[in-house]
C-alpha cells in the first residue's frame, strides 16, 4: 500500500467528488487520451494536456466561470482553480493521486495589499515518494511551466521570484508572498 511522506494513505488524493468529478463521461474520455505506459508519462500527457488544451478564461475574457472538472472540458477553459480540478480528476481516475494547491499572490507593487489567491496542483511521484508541485494555470511570455520533475518550483511560482509573471491579460502583475 502506498503511504504519504506523514504517513498516511492516499485515499483522499484518489477520490472523486462533486467538483473532482473523475467520473464524469467527459473526464473519463479524456483520462482515455492521457493515459501512457508509466506514470511520469501519463502525469506529463494530464499535465500538457490540460495546461496546453484548455486556456486561462481571464485570458480569453470568458463571462462563464466553470468550477468543476467536466466544466471545463465543456466550456473549453477554466480560471487556474478549475483546472487544477481537471487536472487532478484525470490524474486520480487514472489512480495517481492529486492534491490541490493554493497561493497567495499579489496583484501589484503599487498596491500590495490587493492580493488573489491561485490554485495549482501536487502529484505523488511515486520513484521519487514525494509531492511534485505543477501549475496547469498554462504558459504565457514571461511564465515557463513546463513539467520538469526534478525542479520543485512550477513555472508561476518561478517567474514570480522574477519578478516577470503577469496574472491576467491587463496590468497586473503577481508576486508570491512571503509569510
Amino acid at each position: 500500500m502506498r503511504t504519504t511522506a506523514l504517513g498516511g494513505g492516499f485515499e483522499e488524493f484518489l477520490a472523486s467528488s462533486e467538483i473532482i468529478d473523475c467520473d464524469h463521461p467527459a473526464v473519463k474520455r479524456l483520462v482515455a487520451e492521457v493515459r501512457r505506459q508509466t506514470e511520469l508519462q501519463t502525469i506529463r500527457a494530464a499535465y500538457e494536456t490540460v495546461r496546453d488544451r484548455y486556456p486561462h478564461s481571464y485570458d480569453l475574457g470568458a463571462e462563464e466561470v466553470g468550477v468543476s472538472a467536466s466544466d471545463v472540458i465543456r466550456h473549453g477553459h477554466g480560471i487556474c482553480f478549475a483546472k487544477s480540478h481537471l487536472l487532478a480528476a484525470v490524474l486520480r481516475a487514472c489512480g495517481i493521486p492529486a492534491a490541490l494547491c493554493y497561493q497567495r499572490l499579489r496583484y501589484s507593487d503599487d498596491d500590495p495589499g490587493r492580493t488573489c489567491l491561485h490554485g495549482l496542483n501536487a502529484v505523488w511521484l511515486d520513484d521519487s515518494h514525494r509531492w511534485h508541485r505543477v501549475d496547469p494555470r498554462g504558459n504565457k511570455p514571461g511564465i515557463d511551466a513546463s513539467f520538469d520533475p526534478q525542479m520543485r518550483t512550477p513555472g508561476l511560482q518561478r517567474a514570480n521570484r522574477a519578478g516577470r509573471t503577469r496574472l491576467s491579460g491587463k496590468a497586473c502583475r503577481a508576486r508570491r508572498l512571503r509569510r
